[in-house]
């Protein structure tokens, strides 16, 4: 990577983990402009105008959650103590541990509803490809190596389209293609006649259909449908040259 490329990396990187204090995201708790707001002793403290982020995270995060400083209009330690009493026995008067306990909470709901959202993407591919119900444990393995970015949305899309149990149903090249219209672009082919004829004639020409599920998995429908649903789209390069040409006639 370039000097440039690598520099962008970090700005990425710092930006994506600057609510991060001791492995947790206080996002949820914390508010830039709130902050300023609602603490001005903390602002004149530093005595920067305009006041930094970094200042009054760091200072919220190191010293702010142990005096109970409201840090965002989602979050008030005192209405959090009241709605949960059984917390108020665990922690006591240790203020941090309410913050901390909150975060965690909003970040397992984040990650389940991100899991959820993964495994509708994987069930789509099982009703519009194989057109069977999904399986527990096949959901579960797809779902897994999207959530862990073993492999992007395209590589999940061609072990479905080029699977045994989907090549062995001897679909015609109409066929072929409306299910991808139906599976990547969420429409029918149908209603897309046009489009539809100059992927079919692609196949009766000899392209093969490595080539069109390429053509399908570069599109920028595929890349939104992908977006939607949180993952990667990811890439596919063919070979034209392939010998392997699923093209059927």
């Amino acid at each position: 990577k370039s000097e440039a490329s690598c520099k962008a990396d970090r700005v990425a990187y710092r930006e994506a983990n600057k609510y991060m204090f001791e492995g947790i995201s206080y996002e949820p708790v914390f508010d830039f402009d709130y902050y300023v707001a609602n603490n001005p002793n903390v602002v004149a403290m530093f005595g920067k105008n305009p006041p930094e982020f970094n200042d009054m995270f760091l200072y919220f995060s190191r010293y702010g959650m142990d005096m109970g400083q409201k840090a965002s209009p989602n979050f008030v330690l005192e209405d959090y103590k009241a709605a949960h009493p059984e917390l108020v026995t665990q922690f006591g008067d240790n203020n941090r541990e309410y913050y901390r306990y909150y975060c965690q909470e909003a970040q397992t709901a984040v990650e389940q509803a991100k899991e959820e959202q993964v495994k509708e993407f994987v069930k789509r591919f099982y009703v519009t490809i194989l057109q069977r119900p999904y399986d527990d444990k096949g959901l579960s393995d797809w779902a897994n190596v999207l959530l862990s970015k073993q492999m992007t949305a395209a590589d999940v899309a061609h072990g479905f389209v080029f699977s045994d149990e989907f090549v062995d149903k001897g679909y015609s090249n109409e066929e072929f293609v409306a299910r991808l219209y139906s599976a990547f672009f969420n429409r029918e082919a149908a209603n897309d006649p046009d489009g539809a004829s100059l992927w079919i004639g692609s196949l009766y020409g000899g392209k093969s259909r490595d080539y069109v599920f390429a053509g399908f998995v570069g599109s920028d429908e595929f890349k939104n449908l992908c977006a939607s649903y949180g993952i990667e789209a990811g890439e596919y390069i063919t070979n034209e040259d392939n010998s392997n040409n699923q093209t059927q006639q």
